[in-house]
């Protein structure tokens, strides 16, 4: 029982840790689908202006603009002037670095909830919320 105990606090201390990722500023600036068409514009053409990003979205100007400020505030992008336009850069090196914390995170979790050193399938024990049982999560 107290094995059992110590796995299961060891497991919940690592989902708590991918849940906190996973609720980073990185994950909600990408959560929108047109955030990440900038993103990918951004990784093919190199340093744009808003306008040089909007001609290759269906977006308008000012929408792409908005969104570019999202990326600006989650530190994805960087901006600096260039007379009078801003011109939008991909922060990669922190972008990556974000998602390398994350993949840390998901094989920590991984790694914890699912010991098993050959796995066809994650299966994770979670503590149920509705009571003290554990649910089994099978993901293929």
């Amino acid at each position: 029982m107290l094995m059992h105990t110590c796995m299961e606090a060891r497991a919940k201390s690592a989902l708590d840790r991918l849940f906190r990722a996973l609720d980073s500023e990185l994950c909600k600036a990408l959560a929108e689908p047109a955030r990440i068409d900038i993103v990918r514009v951004l990784l093919m053409q190199g340093p744009s202006d808003v306008t040089d990003v909007a001609k290759h979205l269906s977006q308008d100007r000012s929408v792409v603009s908005r969104h570019l400020k999202t990326l600006l505030q989650a530190g994805l992008v960087t901006c600096s002037k260039q007379g009078r336009n801003r011109i939008y850069s991909l922060a990669s090196a922190y972008l990556f670095g974000r998602f390398d914390e994350l993949a840390r995170s998901m094989r920590g979790a991984i790694e914890e909830c699912c010991p098993s050193e050959e796995r066809t399938s994650i299966e994770c024990c979670l503590p149920d919320s509705a009571s003290s049982n554990a649910t089994m999560l099978q993901i293929n």
